[in-house]
């Protein structure tokens, strides 16, 4: 998986969740403090501080976890972060002057990282790096690829690639991608999501 970028920064999510954190922190250590001074304990002051680090390192970790995994995809943050959720298996096609090659893609996504995983019948594609830009001057996803001819192909060769593309309604991708001086294409591609 590759980290991914988007249009608007992700330190709006990250101070959210420091901020949350911070609160449940407090919180806790109120009533740690509070139950441990009601049955005496003798607690120091390098205790407490030692405590409070520890409980907001765990509840930082575990609210970045939750969030990384399930809660980034509701349509509220993904419209605030000008992103899209890409989660899922597609089916498309590319089409150049010469001819058309069919081919299936697998992408998984959290929050913060993205795999994407294409296969045709003469080559394996995986991601390099990817970028929302979920706006009207510019296509919502731009990426590039290294695509690994398998054995026994001696038509096409081994090479790197970038790829924009437009989502559209119904989850069709849609857009151009151009190729390195080794395989010297360019052309169309289409996509669908298929679940």
């Amino acid at each position: 998986m590759v980290e991914y970028t988007t249009k608007k920064s992700k330190v709006h999510i990250l101070t959210c969740l420091i901020i949350i954190s911070g609160v449940v922190d407090f919180l806790i250590n109120f009533m740690i403090n509070f139950i441990l001074d009601v049955f005496n304990f003798n607690n120091n002051i390098y205790s407490i501080y030692l405590l409070f680090i520890f409980i907001f390192i765990g509840t930082y970790n575990i609210f970045y976890k939750l969030f990384d995994e399930y809660f980034w995809n509701k349509k509220y943050v993904l419209d605030f972060l000008n992103m899209y959720d890409l989660n899922g298996n597609w089916e498309g096609h590319t089409k150049t002057s010469k001819y058309k090659k069919d081919f299936k893609v697998t992408i998984k996504q959290t929050w913060t990282e993205i795999e994407m995983n294409l296969k045709t019948d003469q080559s394996i594609s995986t991601l390099i790096s990817f970028s929302f830009k979920k706006s009207n001057e510019m296509h919502d996803v731009c990426y590039t690829y290294y695509s690994e001819v398998k054995q026994n192909q001696n038509e096409i060769n081994s090479h790197y690639g970038t790829c924009c593309l437009d989502i559209g309604d119904n989850d069709i991708l849609t857009g151009t991608y151009f190729t390195d001086e080794k395989r010297k294409t360019y052309g169309e591609i289409y996509l669908k999501r298929i679940k």
